[in-house]
């Protein structure tokens, strides 16, 4: 597990909201096998559960569940816990990890 920027603390909204990356839509990104992506230009709040090998390059407020490989990539901004099996850390996060 790799960690880049943390921000400040703030408070957390949850909205339940799942992707289930073996019903959405997908595609494999060379670099990062991933199978699911959650852009740059995408928000989230909410609860994110990923199944397989997922990259975020988006923003997240909320809770990340990852069962697979999972990247936070350079451009993402993350206010949130994550649990997951293999979890890469490169963009901005504020949050525990539980991998």
């Amino acid at each position: 597990m790799s960690f880049g920027k943390f921000l400040g603390d703030s408070g957390d909204k949850n909205k339940n909201q799942t992707v289930d990356s073996s019903t959405s839509t997908s595609f494999v990104n060379s670099a990062t096998s991933s199978k699911t992506v959650v852009g740059a230009g995408c928000k989230v709040t909410g609860n994110l559960e990923f199944k397989d090998n997922a990259e975020v390059a988006g923003q997240v407020e909320g809770e990340i569940k990852s069962y697979s490989r999972l990247l936070i990539s350079e451009s993402a901004k993350i206010k949130a816990n994550i649990t997951g099996v293999d979890v890469t850390i490169q963009g901005e996060f504020q949050g525990e990890v539980n991998a």
